[in-house]
């Protein structure tokens, strides 16, 4: 079972909240660049009570309108001089939740105004020098613009849509002013379906510029937002995963440039830009926890294969060849469970990945090719110690400056994924966050703890045993907790392995396009009002020895008329509670009921974790409510 599938499974909880929350179709800047006081458009619905609009850099404020609109909300708010130009999430915050995100190009080209429609030729909006300029198609009408040139002149063109989560699927294309066309781009690789395009113009002149959907289609969910300048153009950074400092931009058209990335904590999307007099060349990388190995041709053949150090390994390579193969060498001193991940598509890359595991006598023990929307993985116990090859391959031997991998290569491997973007906790109760647990060939323990919370929010660690494919984080608001607040956190687990985020893995019916919306860890909380009833225990740790039993004392708080009777239950499926536990189910009538865990000779010594949660029914309405995390000692007798 996929991770995705496995999310697809777990429980929402939901919390009531102060009203409806908001939704953006589209967000239009003006000025949004490093060191400029940025005007940012959103239109959507419900964007009513506005606060300020959120990004990784900080909040810019809400500006107040005389007869608000909840149909559009206006943002104005210096942005810093040292933040680097590229893609970043922004949420739009209200008093009624936090929208679902929007993706934005800080560009440090000076912002173009649309001096018309731009639907018809010749347009009033020219590009006299470097410039940029967002908007949308409307259907069956594209968009011209002017581009002022010397003879001679060099000149950039790229389009953002789909990178930004847009419906539009551009095309561009530049032609003279009698109509002949200089150049033409649709579908450049590694760009996730936009495009770019760099042309010399052969005399001087205004030349016409027209962007349009690939099949005439428009309206406001078909929004972009234009680059045109003297930039390098990049098709990708390598490698795509990495910590911080040096990394290559890579472009069909140019040579490889070599510049520095600097990841923002709790963020997996680093921006990398390299500039130049005529703007900046923009590209995405995603945080890593440490620099891959790089692949080194010759490696087309098992016998010329890069040895892989022991223990867990990232490698980075490229396809630069038609039919390119690389191979990989990984030494066994005994048998273990190997696992690769491939790492391409989730972060940017076109690659379709093949993976190949050979033992030293020639035969092939395992291929796996992608699984839907996931990447290649090969998860596979080696017999006995010896060498082994690794070998990768593009499924349609494609090769170029796009066409770009990255392998983690383990003794077994965990992976943690949460589909919970955004949860609400009450004031004076709790919310969990549910987290997906994939296990390959690995058996550790694993603790899962929550960073950067609010004062008046806590959060006990999750111990997660071998056995558990979920885990419930509590998040409880104290009494006396602030009526309202936003915050964004971070899940971290922590194993012998070493730690790794618990990441956003959205199920599949949900998922979106753009891989940039799944890079995400963390998750966004706010404070509610208090929910219809809220459950607390009479202790959060508790001990008990093997053959023995003990008992906790739950109370229920409730509000208004939620009066029916409380099923108090562990939210972890019994088969998962640790080895030799058990939770007796209980009704709780009253307020107040015992709850009674056993711990039978099979119970394993040691310090665990008990999630509990219980379910009101009211006519048509079910409310489940958990309790905050309660920590298990198990003593030996």
């Amino acid at each position: 079972m996929t991770l995705r599938r496995l999310l697809c499974i777990l429980p929402t909880l939901v919390a009531p909240a102060f009203g409806q929350v908001p939704t953006t179709d589209r967000i239009l800047v003006h000025d949004f660049a490093p060191g400029k006081t940025a005007t940012l458009t959103a239109s959507g619905k419900e964007l009513k009570e506005v606060l300020h609009l959120w990004t990784p850099f900080g909040t810019i404020p809400y500006k107040a309108a005389e007869k608000p609109n909840p149909a559009v909300a206006v943002f104005t708010g210096p942005i810093g001089a040292d933040v680097t130009p590229g893609v970043y999430e922004t949420r739009v915050i209200t008093k009624g939740g936090i929208s679902t995100r929007r993706f934005l190009v800080l560009d440090d080209l000076p912002t173009v105004v649309a001096a018309d429609a731009a639907e018809s030729v010749p347009s009033k909006t020219l590009f006299s020098g470097p410039g940029c300029l967002n908007g949308y198609v409307n259907a069956l009408k594209p968009k011209y613009y002017g581009i002022a040139l010397k003879k001679g002149q060099a000149i950039s063109i790229e389009v953002y849509a789909r990178r930004l989560n847009s419906a539009l699927d551009p095309i561009i294309q530049l032609a003279t002013a009698d109509g002949r066309e200089l150049g033409f781009a649709d579908d450049t690789p590694g760009l996730a379906g936009d495009c770019q395009l760099r042309v010399v113009a052969p005399e001087d002149g205004t030349y016409t510029l027209q962007l349009r959907d690939v099949q005439y289609s428009g309206g406001g969910a078909h929004y972009f937002h234009l680059r045109v300048g003297g930039f390098p153009l990049v098709q990708a950074a390598y490698p795509r995963r990495t910590s911080n400092g040096s990394i290559q931009l890579l472009s069909d058209s140019s040579d490889a440039i070599t510049t520095s990335t600097k990841a923002a904590p709790g963020h997996l999307i680093v921006p990398v830009s390299h500039h130049v007099e005529g703007g900046s060349g923009l590209a995405l990388s995603s945080a890593a926890a440490g620099v891959p190995q790089l692949e080194a041709e010759p490696n087309n053949s098992r016998e010329q294969a890069t040895t892989i150090p022991g223990g867990k390994s990232s490698i980075a390579g490229r396809f630069q060849t038609p039919a390119d193969i690389d191979w990989f060498k990984v030494t066994a001193t005994e048998p273990y469970h190997l696992c690769v991940t491939t790492h391409s598509r989730d972060v940017g890359s076109p690659a379709d990945i093949v993976l190949e595991l050979w033992d030293a006598a020639g035969k092939k023990l395992q291929e796996s090719d992608d699984s839907g929307t996931n990447d290649a993985q090969l998860s596979f116990g080696l017999p006995a110690a010896g060498d082994y090859f690794i070998g990768v391959r593009e499924l349609s031997s494609q090769f170029g400056a796009a066409w770009t991998y990255d392998l983690d290569v383990e003794r077994g491997r965990i992976e943690l994924g949460t589909a919970a973007d955004t949860v609400s906790v009450p004031k004076g109760g709790t919310v969990t966050v549910p987290v997906a647990i994939k296990r390959l060939g690995a058996s550790d323990v694993v603790t899962i703890t929550v960073e950067g919370l609010p004062a008046g929010i806590s959060s006990t660690p999750v111990i997660v045993p071998a056995n558990q494919k979920t885990a419930h984080v509590s998040l409880h608001a104290a009494a006396d907790a602030a009526d309202m607040w936003n915050q964004r956190i971070r899940l971290t687990a922590t194993s012998a392995r070493g730690s790794q985020p618990v990441l956003y893995s959205p199920p599949p019916p949900k998922a979106p396009t753009n891989t940039l919306a799944r890079l995400q860890t963390g998750v966004f909380c706010r404070g509610t009002s208090a929910a219809a009833y809220s459950l607390s225990a009479s202790a959060y740790e508790v001990a008990i020895a093997k053959g023995a039993e003990a008992k906790i004392k739950l109370t229920a708080v409730r509000t208004g008329d939620w009066k029916q009777p409380i099923d108090i239950a562990s939210a972890v499926a019994a088969a998962e509670l640790p080895a030799g536990i058990t939770v007796a189910a209980a009704k709780m009538e009253k307020d107040e009921i015992e709850v009674t865990i056993k711990a039978d000779d099979k119970a394993v010594p040691g310090t665990w974790t008990l999630s509990l949660q219980g379910t009101l029914k009211k006519d048509k309405t079910t409310i489940v409510r958990p309790v905050p995390t309660i920590t298990l000692r198990v003593n030996a007798p």
